[in-house]
């Protein structure tokens, strides 16, 4: 299944991530560390940008739901150029090309996997 709505998948994944026990765990896999995701997604929250994450998911067995980033994308108007070098930076130091983050120069997205 894929899905962007607007779910903060960074508070799903830290509330629900690799549990032990009772209920459904969430392990998290793709090209950027979810370190730099959940960062770079924090950036545009703190700046009213209200990100959103377009991610693939998938059960991964009885108990367990596995969750690709596959776009982070930005709403609320344009992001300023320094906010943008930002979250570039943020991404690549995740492990993700910069040269592989823009699909489209005039959107505010940044692509987390091929």
């Amino acid at each position: 299944m894929r899905t962007d709505s607007s779910i903060c998948w960074p508070i799903v994944v830290a509330e629900h991530g690799d549990r032990d026990g009772y209920g459904i765990g969430i392990v998290v896999t793709g090209g950027v560390r979810w370190r730099a995701v959940c960062l770079a997604f924090q950036l545009l929250d703190c700046h009213d940008f209200a990100p959103r994450l377009d991610v693939r998911l998938w059960l991964t067995g009885r108990d367990h739901l596995t969750l690709e980033p596959v776009t982070l994308l930005a709403g609320g108007g344009m992001v300023p150029d320094e906010l943008a070098v930002a979250l570039d930076d943020v991404l690549v130091s995740g492990g993700r090309s910069r040269l592989a983050l823009h699909w489209r120069a005039d959107e505010d997205t940044w692509s987390l996997t091929d």
